[in-house]
């Protein structure tokens, strides 16, 4: 009589033990067919530019900022290379060339940090295998002006001159991490990974004691004077007397000709 009444625990026990190998067997040694599934809904694991911090000059006017971009892709498995010759002109020509033939894997990058009206038509093309990923671009709303000051970045925006290099500890974020996918009715996915995602807005400020308005005004008239006096090369700096503060700072040369 005791082992009919303890069956029915045993048999518990081994459903039990039965049910929690078959799920250690899915996790760590999952059928093939399961992986070839999980495979084709899944591209890549990236790293994308987060927003580099604003630089202003005295006045609070934005001088670099960091702005929205797309940066672009294909899945080789979707992608026809007979559609190629619709981004001419759109893309880089080694990456067209290279788009034009077979290529292997998941993922393969062919444009970084397109400016919006150029990945406007790349997206309404509407090509099937062609994807893209939000990224920031470092941009100069005030144009040329104190370019010599501010100096630039490279396309993973870290400071390389200027005051781009000079303060890039302060200016810089590390790069937000991504994984590009597909969902179940294969629609794209773009992933935030915890851990490796910094805040959507940095909020790091370098402000300079340069006052654009009076930079312009400078830049001007420095420019007259090269022309008036057919200089090849000329400079001014302006500074606040009473503090020896600067101002202003343009400069002016003549492209040499050869």
């Amino acid at each position: 009589m005791k082992g009919l009444r303890k069956s029915p625990w045993l048999l518990l026990a081994a459903f039990i033990l039965a049910l929690l190998f078959r799920l250690y067997s899915l996790q760590v040694d999952p059928d093939p067919r399961i992986r070839s599934q999980a495979g084709s809904q899944y591209w890549a694991r990236l790293r994308v530019t987060a927003p580099r911090g604003i630089i202003r000059d005295r006045n609070g006017i934005a001088l670099a900022i960091s702005a929205p971009a797309l940066s672009f892709f294909i899945d080789p498995t979707l992608w026809d290379p007979g559609n190629a010759p619709l981004l001419q002109d759109l893309i880089p020509r080694s990456r067209l060339e290279r788009i034009s033939g077979s290529i292997g894997g998941r993922y393969y990058p062919i444009a970084r940090k397109v400016d919006p009206p150029i990945s406007d038509r790349v997206i309404n093309l509407r090509l099937p295998g062609l994807f893209w990923v939000k990224e920031t671009k470092r941009v100069y709303p005030q144009g040329n002006t104190l370019s010599h000051v501010l100096g630039f970045c490279d396309i993973d925006d870290r400071g390389l001159a200027g005051a781009e290099l000079f303060w890039d500890s302060v200016l810089y974020a590390p790069p937000e991490g991504r994984i590009i996918a597909k969902d179940a009715r294969g629609d794209f996915v773009d992933v935030a990974i915890p851990g490796l995602t910094m805040t959507a807005d940095n909020d790091s400020l370098v402000q300079l004691t340069i006052d654009s308005r009076l930079q312009h005004i400078l830049e001007r008239r420095l420019r007259e004077g090269v022309l008036q006096h057919k200089a090849e090369w000329a400079a001014a700096v302006l500074l606040e007397p009473s503090t020896g503060m600067m101002s202003g700072t343009p400069t002016r040369s003549v492209p040499t000709r050869f």
